[in-house]
C-alpha cells in the first residue's frame, strides 16, 4: 500500500506536478499542485487551502457555485428534450414544475456569482 502511494507521487512529479510544504488535513500526506489546483494523492481528491482571514464559505462557493451551475444547465437541457417529446399533460406539468425550480435556482447561483 504504502508503495503505491509513492509510486503515485512519483507520477505526479514526473508529470510536472509540483510538491508542496503543505500537507493533507486528513491523511498528512503531502499536497501537489497539479494544473493550478491542489491534490492530495493519497485521498485522491482535491484540496481547497484557506488563506488567514478569508471566509471558508467564499472560497467553497468559488469552486463549487460554478460546479452546480453546470449541473443545473445539463439538468435543464435533459428537460427540455423530454418536454419536446412528451405528450401526457400531467408529466408535462410535472416537467414544466421540475424546469421551473431549476431555473429559479440557476439565476440564484448566477446572482451570487455576480456579487
Amino acid at each position: 500500500m504504502k508503495k503505491e502511494k509513492t509510486n503515485k507521487m512519483v507520477e505526479l512529479l514526473l508529470s510536472g506536478a509540483t510538491m508542496l510544504s503543505n500537507s493533507c488535513p486528513v491523511c498528512a500526506s503531502p499536497l501537489f499542485k497539479v494544473r493550478g489546483d491542489i491534490y492530495c494523492p493519497t485521498c485522491d481528491k482535491k484540496v481547497l487551502i484557506v488563506k488567514e482571514g478569508e471566509e471558508s464559505t467564499t472560497v467553497v462557493s468559488s469552486v463549487m457555485l460554478p460546479q452546480i451551475d453546470e449541473m443545473v444547465f445539463s439538468k435543464l437541457q435533459d428537460l427540455n428534450k423530454q418536454l419536446e417529446e412528451e405528450k401526457d399533460p400531467e408529466k408535462l406539468y410535472s416537467i414544466a414544475k421540475l424546469l421551473n425550480v431549476l431555473l429559479d435556482i440557476l439565476e440564484k447561483i448566477r446572482r451570487i456569482q455576480k456579487s
